[in-house]
């Protein structure tokens, strides 16, 4: 059995109740669900349900909005969401494969849609899988089109889905941030160009050798990257960050310099 309950009073509002009754509504709230059902009527609103399917109906209809500030897709290793919790803001699942949430696959897609839906986050940010879409899409496909092709045939839906995603936000008057490296073929699939010339978004082009991108030897990297969203303060940040050429950068091509340039540094998560 789940049960949740929402409360009605101000957090400095002062509950008029005898101690009996604030007694009681204590013992509720610490025993959960083991909770006796004369314990549940005393509290302003509680809901039973037998099953987690009962109760995220439940959910939706009585929380239209559960508040939840950031919501990351495609994060990695989820450095936003790490510094979203440390500023006491509140955060969503952070859906990514290294989180066992593949959003090539439909459940994982269902989960998404239901958060965008019910819990309303005021910010999505969104890295989707850039290897067949990056800067040497072209000649990767050239020189070895399967190895392309299974690339894309992985990244693309993924990809489409956060353009789905960022679109939906925007219709509902909530934020999205997506990054990619520049230029990406990625906004050449649907819905991405719809959204690009949707009114209020935009876009910014830096230098990530600026925010500290380094190898594991602490080799420069430069990787010009790309942010749209549709929030010009969470752009703000990366104006002029445009490498001023006072330094040698390290060629990225091969494996292990290619994962090192794909986590976010902290500057930038910041």
């Amino acid at each position: 059995m789940v049960t949740f309950s929402e409360t009605e009073t101000e957090p400095d509002e002062e509950p008029e109740l005898e101690h009996n009754e604030i007694n009681i509504a204590l013992q509720s709230s610490l025993l959960g669900s083991d909770a006796e059902p004369a314990q549940w009527a005393q509290r302003q609103r509680t809901y039973e349900a037998s099953d987690l399917a009962e109760f995220m109906s439940l959910l939706a209809e009585a929380h239209p909005h559960w508040g939840i500030d950031v919501l990351e897709l495609c994060g990695g290793e989820a450095r936003v969401t790490y510094f979203s919790f440390k500023r006491h803001l509140s955060t969503g699942q952070c859906f990514d494969i290294k989180g066992a949430c593949d959003l090539n696959v439909a459940s994982p897609q269902k989960a998404v849609w239901h958060d965008l839906d019910v819990a309303k986050p005021l910010v999505t940010v969104m890295a989707p899988t850039c290897t067949p879409f990056g800067p040497r899409a072209a000649l990767n496909r050239s020189i070895n089109p399967d190895a392309w092709l299974e690339s894309y045939q992985y990244a693309a839906p993924h990809g489409r889905f956060c353009g789905h995603v960022a679109k939906r936000q925007v219709v509902n008057g909530r934020i999205f941030l997506n990054e990619q490296p520049f230029p990406s073929e990625l906004y050449l699939e649907t819905p991405w160009e719809e959204v690009r010339n949707m009114p209020g978004v935009l876009n910014i082009v830096f230098d990530q050798c600026r925010t500290g991108l380094v190898t594991a030897q602490g080799r420069v990297i430069k990787k010009p990257t790309e942010l749209i969203s549709n929030s010009e303060e969470l752009l703000i940040p990366f104006i002029g960050l445009v490498c001023g050429g006072d330094h040698t950068h390290v060629e990225i091509a091969g494996c292990a310099l290619t994962s090192a340039a794909q986590v976010w540094t902290w500057d930038v998560s910041q």
